[in-house]
């Protein structure tokens, strides 16, 4: 499971480290890979320490633009702990187009474009045991993996282009 962004205190990793703890004790062979920096990174580094959860988390640091594919590639299930109320995610988007299933809060932007179950597995905001039960349901169900990673990489296709806003605009 992954994140990718610049680390900023509104992406709440360390919620996302907590949950990533908690499913670690069912999923021995789970892994969670970081890609990115940003000003909680020495933060999340120390919380990852304490939990000792080191040998299963990398965090890659910063990542030359055209490398960030060989990094987003790597996750199985792409996981957005938390926003801000004002803009979509950008690496959203970018998960989308390498049909990788997202798990994200519900905020109005992600709302925006993802639909629940459908686009995307979305939970309540900060609800650590949802947001544990949605990263879950989609470790078991491989099958749903790929539904909703086709479904999303659809939606962007016909509602997500800068063909499709030119139009709008």
């Amino acid at each position: 499971i992954g994140f990718a962004g610049w680390f900023d205190r509104w992406d709440r990793l360390d919620f996302f480290v907590d949950v990533f703890r908690e499913l670690r004790k069912n999923h021995d062979n789970l892994h969670m890979v970081l890609i990115g920096d940003g000003p909680v990174l020495a933060e999340i580094r120390q919380l990852i320490a304490r939990y000792d959860l080191t040998p299963h988390v990398t965090l890659t640091g910063p990542v030359a633009r055209d490398r960030i594919y060989e990094y987003l590639s790597l996750i199985d299930i792409a996981v957005l702990p938390h926003s801000n109320d004002f803009g979509s995610p950008v690496v959203m988007f970018e998960f989308m187009g390498l049909k990788i299933p997202v798990v994200a809060p519900l905020l109005p932007p992600i709302e925006d474009v993802h639909t629940q179950g459908e686009t995307a597995i979305l939970f309540e905001p900060l609800n650590a045991e949802k947001c544990r039960q949605a990263i879950e349901s989609l470790i078991k169900d491989p099958a749903l993996r790929q539904q909703l990673a086709q479904r999303a990489y659809q939606k962007l296709q016909s509602d997500h282009t800068w063909h499709r806003n030119a139009a709008l605009i």
